[in-house]
């Protein structure tokens, strides 16, 4: 017969009934649990910091009650002395028997006794324990460690530079306490009946906002530390400025040890110190003048100047960003060269005294000629100084309250005054200036303007001076006695066109003749000779007084009121335009062409005229033409 096993027979069990048995057996302590919890609290569970795990609403008032009596609060400060506050300073009053208590149990569930022993309540009311706030406060005013004469301050930790890095200075936990958040901090032990309150342990006393061993604090210093370790090197010319790292690191500091911040002041005084050494700015210049002598050049608006706002923005971005720096400064104004004279080898040079004009290239002398400058009688002298070239022009418009000249080749180098051609002279050098001179301008003979132009540009250096010593009568000509009459014909033959307009007035019906004479006269003039006729407005006037006397009789000849009338047009065209932008080269481009289409009568009514120049002048260098 075959042998079979049977483990029921030998005593042992199934796995399934096992399990069963477990499952069961767990269950019926979960029912059995949820039963006893159903009328306790559940685990973990306090009221008003009194221990109400496991007990009934009654046990839980004995305890409050028990808590208590005789209650008091001792404060354990940092230097291990004490203080309390008893139940009589604070009128500490109990009252477990208006519900509250049991409205806590009732919103326990027992069924949730599993859960409650890993995570409990707490529940707290100043209905069962409440204090007078007001003998709270008198109580808080008269403590010992409020009135500490001498606390300890609590203090951040910081960075620190030391020995060429930034290192961490540690958090100060002080003595020092806000008795508002303090107070409050008392109020929730004396709802929880708490016995002992530890000041330093429990963290009564201020805390540091920010401690060493933070992240936030880490990423600081290596901020820092960072910003030290980029190389900074100045190329000044040959000359290199390398700024060390202690230099940097008090370029730099923190705002309440959280944030980097750059100290923009320091920074300043470092390029004040650059811009002593560097900045050429509004300072005179010597010059070895052509004659061999040596001259000082007055200070004018050429040359070197760091421009600390530029500078300052660069130099934060690269810092920032651990970029290393090796450039030259930002510069506010630029000059040809930081080593010898900032106007290096390629300029203009204007001797006044001589009325001559040199202009170097590289170093070489290529264009040498005699000029006409402003004349200083008028008080129209040339300013003397080193500026920079403005901008150029060809065909070009010169005018002023009295004038209106086109020339060739405009080269402006100081508002108004600059380098150009002066076709109605024949003559230039010597002493012209001094009783036939330009408005400021300095007069070149075309061929010497042409020359110059394509030599110069926009910042070319142009040095103007005065050097006693130098002055000559002779001067120079240009063209031939048939292109040109001299400034003394065209003077004549003007005043001779101006004494013809001044014996017409008064005008009457017998006035056209010389009216008709003195206009087919002042016609034939030359340019140059125009431009000495100053009372050209006042035969345009008396035209048309006799055309409005005899109308079939007037000779032919502008109507003074239509000529005021364009006048006028173009003069609120030119006021319009101020004050001048990037915006504005469309109506200054209307102004001058309107200018340039009127008659020369109308031209003369143009009052402010003269300002077209220096608004064109203003709106080419916003441009950086």
């Amino acid at each position: 017969m075959a042998n079979t096993t049977n483990n029921t027979a030998h005593g042992g069990k199934t796995p399934a009934l096992i399990a069963g048995g477990i499952v069961a057996a767990v269950a019926a302590a979960y029912v059995g649990g949820s039963l006893f919890f159903n009328s306790r609290f559940l685990p973990n569970t306090t009221v008003n910091g009194v221990s109400a795990s496991a007990a009934t609403v009654d046990a839980v008032k004995a305890r409050i009650q028990q808590e208590a009596a005789d209650y008091k609060l001792t404060l354990v400060e940092a230097d291990g002395s004490t203080e309390e506050i008893t139940q009589s300073d604070v009128d500490l009053a109990i009252d477990t028997e208006d519900g509250q208590i049991e409205s806590f149990k009732a919103s326990q569930s027992g069924w949730g006794w599993v859960k409650a022993l890993f995570s409990g309540e707490d529940f707290a009311s100043d209905n069962i324990v409440s204090y007078d706030k007001k003998k709270l406060q008198s109580t808080v005013d008269s403590l010992n460690c409020i009135n500490d004469p001498d606390p300890v301050m609590t203090d951040n930790a910081r960075p620190l530079y030391e020995a060429g890095e930034f290192v961490a200075v540690e958090e100060i936990y002080g003595t020092n306490i806000n008795k508002k958040s303090f107070t409050k901090k008392l109020g929730e032990a004396l709802y929880n009946l708490e016995d002992t309150v530890d000041l330093k342990a429990d963290k009564y006393y201020v805390q540091p906002k920010v401690t060493s061993d933070s992240d936030e604090f880490k990423k600081l210093l290596d901020q820092m530390n960072g910003v030290i370790d980029t190389k900074v090197n100045y190329q000044v010319g040959s000359n290199t400025e390398t700024v060390d790292r202690d230099t940097i690191a008090s370029w730099i500091s923190t705002e309440d040890s959280k944030v980097m911040i750059f100290n923009d002041t320091k920074i300043r005084e470092y390029l004040d110190e650059m811009g002593a050494k560097y900045n050429t700015f509004g300072q005179s210049k010597q010059l070895k003048t052509s004659s061999g002598a040596t001259v000082t050049v007055p200070g004018g608006p050429y040359g070197w100047k760091i421009d600390k706002d530029g500078e300052v923005a660069k130099l934060e971005e690269q810092l920032l960003s651990h970029e290393d720096v090796n450039r030259d400064f930002v510069y506010q104004y630029t000059a040809a060269s930081h080593d010898g004279p900032d106007y290096g080898n390629s300029y203009v040079e204007v001797n006044l005294t001589a009325q001559h004009v040199y202009v170097y290239q590289n170093g070489s002398l290529v264009c040498d000629t005699a000029c006409v400058s402003g004349n200083p009688t008028r008080g129209n002298g040339t300013h003397t100084g080193a500026f920079p070239l403005t901008y150029k022009e060809k065909d070009a418009t010169l005018n002023g309250e009295d004038y209106s000249t086109p020339v060739n080749y405009w080269m402006p180098f100081n508002g108004n005054e600059g380098l150009h051609d002066a076709t109605w002279r024949s003559n230039f050098g010597g002493t012209i200036y001094k009783s036939n001179g330009s408005h400021g301008c300095v007069n070149l003979p075309l061929s010497a303007a042409a020359k110059i132009f394509p030599i110069v540009d926009r910042g070319f250096p142009v040095l103007v001076y005065t050097m006693g010593g130098t002055e000559s009568s002779e001067t120079q000509t240009e063209g031939t006695a048939e292109e040109k009459e001299d400034t003394a014909t065209a003077q004549q033959k003007a005043q001779a066109v101006m004494d013809k307009i001044n014996i017409i007035s008064p005008v009457t019906s017998e006035s056209g003749p010389a009216i008709k004479d003195a206009r087919s006269s002042y016609e034939a003039l030359s340019d140059e000779a125009k431009s000495y006729v100053t009372n050209v407005s006042t035969l345009s006037q008396v035209e048309a007084e006799f055309a409005a006397l005899t109308p079939e009789a007037a000779p032919e000849g502008p109507d003074l009121a239509a000529l005021q009338a364009q006048a006028d047009a173009v003069a609120a065209s030119i006021a319009g335009i101020a004050p001048v932008t990037t915006e504005s080269g469309p109506a200054l481009d209307a102004a001058e062409a309107a200018y340039s289409a009127l008659p020369d009568d109308a031209r003369a009514l143009v009052l402010n005229a003269g300002e077209l120049p220096a608004l064109r002048s203003e709106y080419n260098a916003l441009m950086g033409q």
